[in-house]
């Protein structure tokens, strides 16, 4: 999946307030390391957050083995960078708190 979700109503450049890369939470796209424990270190560390947060996500094969509940615990606006990336065997996909779509 190539995606960016994100919209500017204005039509003004997105800009933010915190940029963070799901790597440095444990992400690995390698097609076989489960991802879920990643993402819940990202939503822990996304629920202190103010403002708007851009989540940068390397291109990669990403699998999870829960919902993947994006910003789930909290936070204030985010926006997901992810191209050239597949996220797997998730049993669904959720979006929590204030995610731009």
């Amino acid at each position: 999946m190539s995606l960016q979700l994100s919209s500017s109503a204005s039509g003004t450049r997105n800009t933010f307030d915190n940029e963070l890369n799901f790597a440095s939470f444990g992400g690995v796209g390698d097609g076989a390391t489960n991802n879920s424990p990643a993402l819940t270190s990202f939503n822990t560390a996304y629920a202190a957050l103010t403002g708007r947060t851009r989540l940068t996500i390397n291109p990669g094969d990403y699998a999870f083995t829960s919902i993947a509940d994006w910003g789930a615990s909290g936070g204030d606006r985010l926006t997901i960078a992810a191209p050239g990336v597949t996220l797997r065997n998730q049993i669904g996909f959720a979006v929590g708190g204030g995610i731009n779509v």
